[in-house]
Order: C-alpha cells, then sequence, then structure tokens
C-alpha cells in the first residue's frame, strides 16, 4: 500500500484489531471515512507508524486503549483534536502518544481536551 494517497468507505465499526492497518501506507495522505475503534480491545500503537504523509483522518466512537499516532508528523490540528474528541472519558493509565511535532501545533486549551479525561499525551 506503499502507493495509496486515498482511502475512503472504510468501515471500521466492527473491528476488534487494529494492529498493522495501515502499516506499509507511506504516502497516504487522507483516510475519508471516520475510524471508529471502540471495539478495539488491543493497544494502537503499529497502525499508523509508516503514515509520515498523513495529514486528514477524523475519529468517531470512543477510543479506550492506549494509540500511538506520533509517526504521523503531518497530521492537521482538526485531525488531531477529531483524535482527542474520540478518547474515552474518565479514564486512568491511559496514553495517547502524538509526538512532539503534533503536541507543538496544538494550545494548551486542545490537549486538555484529552488530559481533562484523564489520558496522558506523549
Amino acid at each position: 500500500c506503499s502507493a495509496l494517497e486515498r482511502i475512503d468507505g472504510l468501515i471500521t465499526d466492527n473491528i476488534t484489531s487494529a494492529n498493522e492497518l495501515f502499516h506499509g501506507c507511506s504516502s497516504l495522505h487522507t483516510i475519508g471515512s471516520p475510524l471508529d475503534f471502540s471495539n478495539v480491545t488491543s493497544k494502537i500503537e503499529n497502525t499508523f507508524t509508516t503514515c509520515k504523509s498523513l495529514v486528514n483522518v477524523s475519529f468517531k466512537g470512543s477510543i479506550n486503549v492506549n494509540i500511538t499516532i506520533s509517526g504521523c508528523s503531518k497530521l492537521s490540528v482538526d485531525s488531531l483534536v477529531s483524535l482527542f474528541n474520540a478518547l474515552a472519558d474518565n479514564v486512568s493509565d491511559k496514553i495517547c502518544k502524538i509526538g512532539s511535532t503534533n503536541l507543538g501545533k496544538l494550545t494548551d486549551d486542545q490537549k486538555a481536551i484529552a488530559t481533562n479525561k484523564g489520558w496522558t499525551l506523549q
């Protein structure tokens, strides 16, 4: 999938694992359908590892597991805020790794969307 630039119509509502879902998609720029990881029960750490070109992605549902998206340093602020809005409420010991480049794009109020839910941003 290294040449894939856009994905539309992807339905993720019922998946229980997102491990390596977009592995190797280094040219992927846009995921046109909101990702729903509500039923994912394992860490989301290798899902976006090689998505260095990803700019646009949105999330829906409620993410209840640790997520790593730090390999996507080109993400838009809207994409990051969408991720934060989809993080489950009232968690403890959950980590959302977005990387220093993405952290630098956000205001304190935007980061607070995640941290007020109990998530640790890295």
